[in-house]
């Protein structure tokens, strides 16, 4: 993506968000990363500490019920220490909608990766599968079933 499309898109989607000033001063929104049925992710600068993450944002309140699963996803996200999960940074609103700011990746998910890599040999698979299985293994020891196992959710 060329700079000044990620910059107007960083833009449009700061432009969308609630007026938050708290939130406004912590994070500059730098691109649209992905859109889910509950949610966006976004790219965006950390102000205070120059880190760039990735911002998961409940696009809107659909519930209490939705609101409270997503604020136990940041707090389970918070508890976890394995190579192969994300780091959770903060936790917030932005307005009523909740936010978690998590470590940014480099690269794509799987299933982008699987769609320009077509058919995938066993042992590439195996290479891919053995941490994620590690990292669900992980979440089943400590009691915590992982809802939404696809690879778009994989990085």
């Amino acid at each position: 993506m060329d700079p000044e499309a990620t910059s107007r898109s960083g833009l449009a989607v700061m432009a969308a968000l609630p007026e938050d000033r708290e939130f406004r001063a912590a994070y500059q929104i730098l691109e649209l990363l992905g859109r889910g049925s509950f949610g966006v992710v976004m790219r965006a600068l950390h102000l205070p500490t120059g880190r760039e993450v990735a911002i998961k944002l409940l696009s809107e309140v659909h519930d209490e019920d939705a609101r409270g699963r997503f604020l136990r996803e940041a707090r389970v996200l918070a508890g976890m220490r394995h190579p192969a999960v994300v780091r959770i940074y903060d936790v917030g609103t932005v307005g009523r909608l909740p936010y978690m700011a998590l470590e940014l990746l480099p690269g794509g998910d799987l299933e982008l990766w699987m769609r320009s890599a077509g058919r995938v040999a066993v042992p590439d698979a195996l290479r891919l599968m053995i941490p994620v299985a590690g990292a669900l293994g992980h979440f089943h020891a400590l009691g915590i079933t992982h809802r939404d196992v696809k690879p778009a959710n994989i990085l």
